[in-house]
């Protein structure tokens, strides 16, 4: 028997249909295929309902990401150089640019020191071996879920790894502060009002919650080796995490877990097989199994774990979380785009949890580089939010390491530091001068007590508790007559007065005052300015220039990223 042939108005139904397939699969495709900075903007620029915002001028770029991402101002050479750049895609580059130089990876080690440790002073692990490890890992864009992998697992008893162990070692493995701080800046979530009960606002926060992370912790201790002199992480094989609401009387008992995340099931040892290394006087003892141990695992593989971080990735690059405040990712307190935020998490752990990825996709939005406004002509609710540029202060780094640049006291120092070494150690020298990073690296340490004299003066905040906004009358007398920064502005071979003064013209002076301090040209009031301040100004010329400067330098334009 043989078919009847199919009808034409079905053949071209049935094509129609393969076409429309074809069509959004490739659709489909495309979009999953984007880089995820064209996704930010297309979810972005939906959610404001079309509002065309204005982007920010190449200077104004220029300095907000060289701030941002090398936690300086830019040099006036390479303010320059941008700016007489035609390439359609010097931004682009220049981001490229900016994330392999080397004062990247210091800039995050200054960053993440202040997240992971909150300005603690160190105990056990010295400043230099810790920082050293960041900086290191920083450099070869080490994936974030290596690091915690060893911020939350070492023990500190390799001597050539006792960079990471100082989160645990200079909190002296005290479970109630590192319960708090891992909850807080790993997973974004601050339990400390859930200890003694559960939190009396935020329903998500439990009391298991808090002893669910206790529990992979409560054996471990601060353990002294003598012989080596060094404080290491020990921990027991034995041991329950007990714990009773203060509000209702109930009592409970947990094994290792985090939130609402599997419980880590522990195995059975006989009483004699409990210890790898048996308790002695003397012995750090160690078990067969580890609670803490599980515990990187367990915080990397939450889901909270990626939220947190690029959160606060997206608060450091636009000035506020999608989540704020940052440690207060609950059901109450939702992002303010919920499709951003699962975009950003999901792309991140994608990645490989490429956390240089994640800042090289931000800086390329086109939400980042609009012009800043700090009141905007329309309202500032919902998700709207996010496309208004906050204007921030710069942090305490920031502004340490910009008025270095911006006085030119890296040029005053490698002029100093040259003189010196010509006669001490020509070698060295040599090998400076043929290096620009050795030379770089070698001048960062000859400024880092300068840099922090300032950083002192600008924290007003307690290790673990939230930056505040407020100049206090300490920061207030610095910007005032401050000696530090005075000194940097006192003519010098090689600093930025000491250039300044040599000019023959004041327009000239005008123009490169503004550039360098303030990452811009001045307009012709500006102009105008300083050459009224300067006419006439005889042997005074050199002082009159220092003040200009000081202005400038202690200025809101300058102290603010925006």
């Amino acid at each position: 028997m043989s078919l009847s042939p199919i009808p034409r108005w079905l053949r071209f139904c049935c094509l129609a249909s393969a076409v429309v397939v074809l069509v959004l699969f490739a659709g489909n495709s495309t979009c999953a295929n984007e880089p995820l900075h064209v996704e930010i903007d297309r979810i972005v620029a939906q959610s404001v309902g079309g509002i065309e915002f204005e982007s920010a001028d190449d200077a104004a770029f220029l300095r907000r990401v060289s701030i941002d991402l090398i936690g300086r101002i830019p040099s006036a050479t390479e303010i320059r150089e941008f700016l007489h750049e035609s390439h359609p895609h010097k931004r682009d580059n220049l981001i490229d640019r900016l994330l392999a130089d080397p004062e990247y990876a210091r800039n995050m080690m200054r960053i993440f020191d202040v997240w992971l440790m909150q300005r603690r002073t160190a105990r056990n692990v010295s400043n230099d071996q810790w920082r050293e490890y960041l900086q290191d890992a920083f450099a070869k864009n080490r994936p974030w879920s290596e690091m915690t992998q060893e911020l939350l697992g070492s023990d500190g008893d390799r001597l050539d790894a006792r960079g990471p162990a100082r989160f645990y070692l200079d909190r002296e493995c005290k479970t109630d502060e590192l319960v708090r701080d891992i909850s807080t800046i790993f997973l974004g979530r601050n339990l400390h009002c859930a200890q003694c009960h559960d939190h009396p606002l935020i329903t998500d926060y439990r009391q298991t919650h808090y002893f669910g992370i206790a529990a992979f912790l409560d054996r471990s201790f601060l353990f002294e080796d003598k012989p080596r002199s060094l404080k290491i992480v020990g921990e027991k094989g034995e041991g329950e995490t007990a714990f009773m609401s203060a509000l209702t009387q109930v009592r409970g008992v947990t094994g290792p877990q985090v939130f609402d995340g599997p419980l880590i099931v522990e195995p059975v040892f006989a009483v004699n097989e409990v210890y790898a290394v048996p308790p002695s006087d003397g012995v750090r003892p160690i078990p067969r199994f580890s609670r803490r141990a599980g515990l990187p695992g367990a915080v990397i593989s939450h889901p909270a774990f990626c939220r947190n971080i690029v959160n606060r990735f997206w608060a450091h690059m636009f000035g506020r979380g999608i989540i704020e405040p940052l440690d207060q990712d609950h059901s109450k307190n939702p992002p303010l785009h919920p499709e951003l935020m699962e975009l950003l998490a999901r792309r991140f752990a994608d990645s490989g949890y490429d956390l240089r990825m994640l800042l090289c996709e931000l800086a390329r939005t086109k939400l980042y580089a609009r012009a800043a406004s700090a009141a905007p002509d329309y309202p500032a609710e919902g998700s709207l939010r996010l496309a208004i540029s906050s204007v921030r202060k710069l942090s305490p780094e920031q502004l340490a390491w910009s008025w270095i640049e911006a006085t030119g006291r890296r040029s005053s120092e490698w002029q100093a530091c040259s003189t010196e070494l010509r006669s001490t150690d020509p070698k060295l020298l040599t090998i400076l001068i043929r290096s620009d990073a050795g030379r770089e690296a070698y001048l960062h340490r000859r400024l880092v007590a300068d840099a922090d004299l300032v950083i002192r003066a600008f924290v007003t905040s307690l290790p673990g508790e939230t930056p505040q906004s407020e100049t206090t009358p300490q920061q207030a007398l610095f910007l005032l007559n401050g000696e530090v920064l005075q000194s940097w502005v006192a003519s010098r071979p090689g600093n930025l007065v000491d250039r300044l003064q040599s000019q023959p013209f004041d327009r000239e002076v005008a123009t490169e005052l503004f550039v360098n301090v303030l990452s811009r040209p001045p307009s012709a009031e500006e102009v105008q300015w300083v050459e009224d301040l300067l006419a006439n100004s005889g042997e005074e010329r050199a002082l009159r220039i220092a003040d200009l400067a000081e202005a400038l330098l202690t200025s809101i334009e300058f102290r603010f990223n925006h």
